[in-house]
């Protein structure tokens, strides 16, 4: 169904908007019409780049199937990404705005533009689409750098909360309940190290158990420690005064005042694909097959 849905919306749009879906159809959210995130086709790109090994290597055919239908999906990708995001000089846009999404890429009435001076720089969700543009997306060789620190990055995270006595780490993500109201206040997405972040305004206030999943693929015992320490503060796991069948809920207030009383799979599968191992068995297998692993390591 989400292939089917996903195939329909590339008829008409080169990329991938937020969006929604009714019926099979997926159309872009009145808000994101000739707009495209970055950082969202990142995680797209990237979660079908290690799916397709893994249903190839089942000997389900109708799984091999499911595959080489994503495959012509992801050759299609690799033409139209750098196209529409890149800038050149290692400048990859964290929003595009597209004069007219329904048209082709190369179409003489086209055009791509960042929204913001804002760019996908960061060692973290961003760097999910950098990856695929230096290594499958499009780049010519001259525009490619190799990326390097993500061990050094995660031992900085967790310096930094040792350094500040942070009870756990940032994240992006909903923001605190107001309990007058019930709704979730905010989503936060400048939630970074000042000290070295590029952003100089940063929310520092609400820790994310998810936060840990990078520093459990570097060294499971230390990312669950700190998993642990956020997950047992105040309303973290449980709900009227029960233990909540669904695990710990988003985020919580560093001071323990407060939480955000919500269940999202943003902020749980990636700490638990981590304890499983990660997907790095099928990437590798992948990045192998498309020459990009000598490159990448």
């Amino acid at each position: 169904m989400r292939m089917d849905a996903i195939t329909h919306l590339s008829t008409k749009h080169r990329d991938y908007p937020k969006s929604q879906e009714k019926d099979r159809d997926i159309t872009p959210r009145l808000d994101w019409v000739n707009r495209v995130p970055g950082l969202d086709n990142g995680e797209l790109i990237g979660a079908v780049d290690g799916f397709i090994p893994a249903l190839e290597s089942t000997g389900n055919k109708s799984y091999q199937e499911l595959a080489q239908q994503w495959q012509v999906w992801m050759d299609y990708t690799k033409t139209t990404a750098a196209k529409i995001f890149y800038k050149g000089n290692g400048r990859v846009c964290t929003v595009i705005d597209i004069k007219d999404q329904s048209l082709p890429v190369n179409h003489p009435y086209q055009s791509y533009l960042c929204e913001t001076k804002d760019l996908l720089d960061d060692p973290f969700e961003g760097e999910i689409f950098i990856s695929q543009l230096q290594f499958v997306g499009g780049l010519l060789k001259a525009n490619k750098q190799a990326l390097r620190g993500f061990a050094t990055a995660v031992r900085v995270r967790t310096c930094n909360s040792v350094t500040t006595k942070m009870p756990g780490m940032f994240a992006s993500i909903n923001k605190i309940t107001d309990p007058s109201t019930g709704e979730v206040t905010d989503y936060i997405s400048n939630a970074g190290i000042p000290s070295i972040s590029n952003q100089t305004v940063q929310d520092l206030d609400v820790n994310v158990p998810g936060s840990v999943f990078p520093t459990i693929l570097v060294d499971k015992s230390v990312g669950l420690a700190w998993w642990r320490n956020m997950v047992v503060a105040k309303k973290m796991q449980r709900r009227h005064n029960s233990p909540d069948i669904y695990g710990s809920t988003e985020s919580t207030r560093v001071d323990g005042t407060a939480v955000s009383a919500l269940l999202t799979w943003d902020s749980k599968v990636t700490t638990v694909i981590a304890l499983l191992g990660g997907a790095t068995d099928f990437v590798r297998r992948r990045m192998k097959a498309d020459s990009a692993y000598d490159e990448c390591v």
